[in-house]
């Protein structure tokens, strides 16, 4: 057989298992992931009844203002919590975006 045509058989790269969940542990695991839907459920049941309170006292318009607000401050929460790589900050990030939409989804409701 012609030496440019032989097949060539390469040792096999050593591949290290990283766990990229930061949990290790599956109880930390789920405990993470219910923080996570605490946040988000918790934020609606938290803020509905104060952004009809808010809408109630000023306007629609101020609390669909502070709804686009908060969502914007919880997008922006997520650079910095990217960066820190700090689970407390996502969380406060998530909480910080269901207040906003907590806020839109409430001055969005149409009322007779």
């Amino acid at each position: 057989m012609d030496e440019r045509r032989a097949l060539h058989q390469v040792a096999p790269t050593a591949v290290k298992a990283v766990d990229t969940s930061g949990a290790g542990d599956a109880f930390i695991g789920c405990f993470a992931q219910a923080l996570v839907q605490s946040a988000f459920c918790g934020g609606y049941f938290l803020i509905a009844i104060s952004a009809s309170l808010v809408i109630r006292s000023a306007s629609y318009k101020l609390a669909i203002l502070m709804g686009l607000a908060l969502y914007i401050a919880g997008c922006v929460l997520f650079y910095p919590a990217s960066h820190m790589a700090a689970y407390t900050m996502f969380l406060a990030a998530i909480f910080a975006i269901v207040i906003g939409l907590s806020f839109l989804e409430t001055a969005a409701i149409p009322t007779t």
